[in-house]
C-alpha cells in the first residue's frame, strides 16, 4: 500500500519549501515515509499511516465526499490521482484542486494505489459518512 505526493520545483522556488509542502501532504511521522529529490522534482511516499492521516484531515473538514469525487475522476489503471494546493500544503493545510490553475506554482499530485484507495473507502463506509451522504441525497427539496 502506498500514497505518493509529487511536485515540480520551479526555477524560482526553494527546493526545501517544495519538499516541506510535499511531506506535509503525507504524515511526516509515517515510518514508511521515503523522500526522493531530483533536480526539478520532489516525491514523497508513505504507507498506511499517511493514508489514515489523509482521511482524518478531510473528514474533519467535512470534505470526504469531494475527496472521493476527485479520486474517482482521477482513476487510472494503476490507481487514483488528485491534486492539492502547494501553498496550502506548505502551511500544513490540505486544499483540494479541481484544476492545475488553482495552485499558482503548480499543484502537488497525490497518487493512491488500489490498496490505499480501498482503505480510504473502507474507513469512509465505517465512519457513517456514506450513509449520511445518501440520506441527504434522498431528502426532498424544501
Amino acid at each position: 500500500m502506498y500514497i505518493k505526493a509529487i511536485a515540480r520545483v520551479n526555477p524560482s522556488e526553494s527546493k526545501e519549501k517544495v519538499k516541506r509542502a510535499v511531506i506535509n501532504v503525507l504524515d511526516p511521522q509515517d515510518p514508511a515515509l521515503i523522500v526522493r529529490e531530483q533536480e526539478d522534482m520532489i516525491e514523497a511516499s508513505g504507507g498506511e499511516q499517511s493514508v489514515i492521516r489523509l482521511f482524518r484531515t478531510f473528514s474533519s473538514k467535512g470534505l470526504l465526499a469531494l475527496l472521493f469525487e476527485l479520486i474517482n475522476a482521477g482513476k487510472s489503471g494503476e490507481g487514483y490521482t488528485f491534486m492539492v494546493n502547494r501553498q496550502a500544503a506548505y502551511s500544513g493545510q490540505l486544499v483540494l484542486c479541481d484544476d492545475e490553475q488553482e495552485s499558482p506554482l503548480g499543484p502537488i499530485y497525490v497518487h493512491l494505489d488500489r490498496q490505499a484507495a480501498e482503505l480510504l473507502t473502507s474507513m469512509y463506509r465505517e465512519s457513517g459518512h456514506e450513509r449520511r451522504r445518501r440520506a441527504n441525497e434522498r431528502r426532498p427539496e424544501d
